[in-house]
């Protein structure tokens, strides 16, 4: 009974594996003639290197983009409800991110760059969201028009926040600014009357509490806007093929960004929930769909190895 038992199970096994493995060749033969059959078409529609890198690397910009809209409209949702957090009311808050929006319309900087600036000054300015936004565009247009890089400007207003926060200026500090924003501390250095535009002239103002730092600061919000103001002064400066590029693509990120919006409105009327909510509602349901996979998965494992099991038994 029991040699008999074996060698049923012996059959029945070699053939379920044989079928399996027949099988598997065939998926792998279809595979390699769909495989073979999209590369003919893409030869024949390509007709070339070119037009595939072409195709590539507009594809590769799309997805760029894309990312890159996805970063801009979770700035413009998560800003109001950051500062909420420090103490800024919504509204306020909403404004100020609109501010920022328009304020770098036209110039080389990513909205992220300049909400998380404006995060890092609103403690400086008083807990004034409003002011905050509105010294961060004044700064981000004196580095730019001063030729600053996006490093540069970086480790200036890094220096510029410190002495911001604390109401004190060392030269170590203010050596970073003259190295980031010469042309802009000119400007403010004569707006002060200190008629030769020097910086020196004015660091010894500022250190000796002649000007203080909330002047200065006001003084930078002040001589950005209007004729011949740091904004204007930015936009010329980046007035090149490069910054067209560069603003070429943080509008299409913008207007991405309005469509995902427009898309998270209309889910949100829809079930009631965002999207990143109905996103990670879909990733749970997935991740049950991959549990529940993995267990069938298991299950066949442990059946294969059971039928190894009895044929080792068979032939020993």
């Amino acid at each position: 009974m029991s040699d008999s038992y074996g060698v049923t199970a012996t059959f029945s096994a070699r053939d379920n594996i044989s079928s399996a493995i027949a099988q598997m060749r065939s998926r792998i033969r279809g595979m390699s003639e769909d495989t073979n059959q999209v590369t003919a078409s893409l030869g024949e529609m390509a007709k070339g290197t070119a037009v595939f890198s072409l195709i590539s690397k507009g594809i590769g910009e799309m997805t760029s983009s894309l990312d890159g809209a996805i970063s801009r409209f979770d700035t413009l949702q998560n800003f109001p409800r950051i500062m909420k957090i420090m103490g800024s009311p919504i509204k306020e808050s909403t404004s100020a991110i609109n501010m920022l929006k328009k304020g770098v319309d036209g110039l080389p900087t990513a909205l992220d760059t300049v909400a998380s600036t404006t995060e890092k000054l609103y403690p400086a300015v008083g807990n004034n969201v409003n002011k905050a936004a509105k010294s961060t565009l004044a700064l981000n247009d004196a580095f730019i028009a001063s030729g600053a890089s996006a490093e540069d400007a970086s480790r200036g207003l890094i220096q510029y926040t410190q002495m911001l926060s604390t109401g004190k200026v060392d030269m170590m500090s203010w050596r970073s600014l003259e190295e980031t924003m010469p042309y802009a501390l000119q400007k403010v250095a004569k707006s002060f009357g200190i008629a030769s535009g020097s910086m020196q002239d004015l660091y010894q103002k500022v250190q000796s509490g002649q000007i203080s730092m909330k002047q200065l600061n006001d003084r930078f919000i002040e001589l950005d806007q209007g004729a011949k103001g740091f904004h204007e002064a930015a936009l010329n400066a980046t007035a090149g093929i490069g910054t067209a590029v560069a603003n070429m693509k943080n509008r299409v990120k913008a207007g991405l960004a309005d469509i995902i919006e427009d898309i998270d409105n209309t889910i949100k009327k829809a079930t009631g929930v965002d999207l990143a909510g109905w996103i990670n509602k879909s990733s749970s349901k997935i991740k049950e769909n991959l549990d529940a996979l993995g267990n069938h998965i298991k299950g066949s494992v442990a059946t294969i190895r059971n039928v190894f099991n009895i044929l080792r038994d068979a032939i020993m």
